[in-house]
C-alpha cells in the first residue's frame, strides 16, 4: 500500500471508529512520587507540596481496613498492628480516599491474607497508570529473580539482591527492598519513604538502570533485551486472571444487567484478537469494533474484548527473517494499554506476551487461557451479569481475518470457542467485488458452529510502513495510530 492509499484509509477510519484519545496536553514532565508507607506519609503530608501529593501514587504495605475499618473484626485487626492507625488525622484519611477514588492508591496486602502481600497485583495495577514522564503506562514490576541476579548492580537504597528477591517472592514490604524494586522497574518514578525536597533534583541526575523506555538504540534495532515476564523460578503463584484484567468487563456486565439489555437466556461473548501488534494500530481496534457489531447484530451481547500481543519468541524470529525492527513484548503491551486507555470495553491481555512460556502459545492456547480466567472469576462475573450461579458464562470468540481463517482450516469452527471472521479491506474495490466479499462472509456464518462472518472490513494499514516511519523518525499520518502509542514507541 502506497502513501496515498494509506492516507485514504486513514481519512476513512477516523469517521468510522472512535479511537481512544490520550491528549499530549495532559502530560506533565514532572515524575510521580510513589509513597510507600502510610505511617511515614501520615506524619509528613502537610509539609509536602500540594503539586507533589496531587500527582503522586500511594503504594502502601498495609491492608486497607487497617486505615478504614468497618467491622469489629477490622478494628481488632488494625489495633493489633505496630502502627496506631486510629491516630491518623481525618484530613489525611480523606486525602487517601480521594486518591483511591482516582485509582492512585493500592494496598499490598489483600484483606483475607495474614501478612503476605500481592506484588503481582501491584504490578498489574501499575501497568494501567499513565507515567507523565514517558506518556505511556508504567512498566510491570521486575518480578524475575533471574533478572535481579543478572542485572542488579550497586544498590541505591541499601538493599542487596537476595533481600529484594525474597521481598517480592514472599509478599513482604521491606522499605529498602520496595524502594529498590520500584526504582529499577520504573526509573521514571520517584519511590519515597520519607519526603525530602532533594528527591526531585536527585532524580534529574540519576542514570536509569532499567526501563523499557530507556533501551539503547542498538537494542531497539536488533530487538535484544533482557526478558520481561514471569521467570521459571518465580515462586509466587501467578494465576491467569492476574494477566487477564477483567475490571472493564465486570463494569460493563453490571451496567448492561441493570439496564435490562441482557436477558437471562441471551448469549454473551468476550472477544480476543491476537497478533504481533508490532505496532498496534487503528486497524486492530476496528477489527474488535466491527466484530462486536457483527455479534450483536446476531443477538450475542459482547461484554468485552482483548488485545493480546504475541510473545517475543514468536515476534523476534518472525522479524529477523525479514531483517525488520521490532519492539519487545513489554513495550508492545504498554502501547496496547495506551491504545485502549479510554475504551469502556477493551482490555489488554498479558498472559500471551508476558507469561512464562517454554515456547510461544498459539491462538487456541490463548483462547483457552482467557476461557480459564473467565471460569475462575465465574461467580463474580455471573453476579455482575445478574445471573444465578448456574448461568452460562460468556463464550470466548476469536477474531481473525479471512486469510487466517482459510490458512488454518477453521471452516469447522473452534469447538468450545466462537469465531468471528473479518473480510479483507475492500476500499477502492469495484461494486461487484464488494458484493462478492459480502456474500462470502454471509456464507461463512454458521451459528451451530459458533462462526460469525463480519461484513465490514478493518483498514488494511501496513505495519511494516508504520515501523519504518517510526524508526526513521518520519511523520506517521493521523489516523494510523491511536493517540499515545507513537510517544511510547518512538526511539
Amino acid at each position: 500500500m502506497n502513501d496515498q492509499e494509506q492516507r485514504n484509509v486513514a481519512s476513512r477510519t477516523t469517521d468510522q471508529i472512535s479511537v481512544p484519545n490520550m491528549t499530549n496536553a495532559a502530560r506533565k514532565p514532572t515524575p510521580r512520587v510513589a509513597f510507600i508507607s502510610a505511617s511515614y506519609l501520615a506524619r509528613q503530608w502537610k509539609v509536602i507540596p500540594q503539586s507533589i501529593l496531587t500527582n503522586s501514587l500511594f503504594i502502601f504495605g498495609s491492608k486497607r481496613h487497617w486505615l478504614f475499618p468497618e467491622t469489629e473484626s477490622d478494628h481488632r485487626d488494625a489495633a493489633c498492628q505496630p502502627t496506631q492507625y486510629d491516630t491518623f488525622e481525618k484530613k489525611f484519611l480523606n486525602l487517601v480516599r480521594e486518591k483511591e477514588a482516582r485509582g492512585e492508591v493500592i494496598f499490598l496486602k489483600p484483606p483475607k491474607t495474614l501478612y503476605a502481600g500481592d506484588w503481582v497485583a501491584v504490578s498489574d495495577w501499575l501497568t494501567g497508570i499513565i507515567d507523565p514522564v514517558t506518556g505511556g503506562c508504567y512498566a510491570p514490576l521486575l518480578l524475575s529473580a533471574d533478572w535481579w541476579r543478572r542485572n542488579h548492580g550497586k544498590s541505591l537504597h541499601g538493599s542487596n539482591t537476595k533481600r529484594v528477591i525474597f521481598n517480592f517472592q514472599s509478599g513482604d514490604h521491606g522499605y529498602e527492598e520496595t524502594l529498590e524494586l520500584l526504582h529499577h522497574s520504573n526509573p521514571s518514578m520517584i519511590p519515597c519513604l520519607s519526603w525530602e525536597p532533594r528527591l526531585l533534583s536527585d532524580w534529574q541526575t540519576r542514570q536509569p538502570v532499567h526501563s523499557m523506555f530507556c533501551r539503547s538504540s542498538n537494542e531497539l534495532e536488533t530487538g535484544s533485551s533482557s526478558r520481561i515476564g514471569q521467570p521459571k523460578d518465580f515462586t509466587v503463584t501467578i494465576t491467569n486472571d492476574t494477566l487477564w484484567p477483567l475490571e472493564k468487563l465486570l463494569t460493563r456486565a453490571t451496567k448492561l444487567a441493570k439496564s435490562g439489555h441482557m436477558a437471562a437466556s441471551e448469549s454473551t461473548a468476550v472477544l480476543l484478537l491476537t497478533g504481533a501488534l508490532n505496532p498496534v494500530h487503528v486497524g486492530h481496534l476496528q477489527s474488535l469494533e466491527y466484530a462486536r457489531d457483527a455479534l450483536e447484530e446476531g443477538g450475542i451481547t459482547v461484554l468485552g474484548g482483548f488485545l493480546s500481543p504475541s510473545h517475543d519468541s514468536y515476534v523476534k524470529p518472525k522479524m529477523a527473517r525479514g531483517k525488520e525492527r521490532w519492539w519487545d513484548a513489554a513495550r508492545r503491551t504498554v502501547a496496547c494499554n495506551a491504545a485502549v486507555y479510554n475504551s469502556q470495553w477493551l482490555h489488554v491481555g498479558r498472559w500471551e506476551s508476558l507469561g512464562a512460556h517454554e515456547q510461544w502459545p498459539d491462538y487456541p492456547e490463548v483462547c483457552a487461557s482467557l476461557g480459564n480466567a473467565l471460569r475462575r472469576s465465574g461467580s463474580e462475573l455471573l453476579e455482575a451479569m445478574g445471573r444465578d450461579q448456574r448461568g452460562m458464562l460468556p463464550t470466548v470468540y476469536y477474531v481473525c481475518g479471512w486469510d487466517h481463517y482459510q490458512k488454518c482450516g477453521l471452516e469447522g469452527g473452534m469447538g468450545l470457542f466462537g469465531l468471528c471472521v473479518l473480510p479483507r479491506d475492500d476500499f477502492g474495490a469495484s461494486a461487484a467485488a464488494r458484493a462478492a466479499s459480502e456474500a462470502r462472509m454471509r456464507n461463512v456464518t454458521n451459528p451451530n458452529k459458533k462462526i460469525i462472518g463480519c461484513i465490514k472490513a478493518p483498514a488494511a494499514l501496513s505495519s511494516t510502513l508504520i515501523r519504518k516511519r517510526i524508526h526513521a523518525r518520519e511523520e506517521v499520518s493521523d489516523g494510523w495510530l491511536p493517540d499515545g502509542v507513537l510517544e511510547i514507541l518512538s526511539p
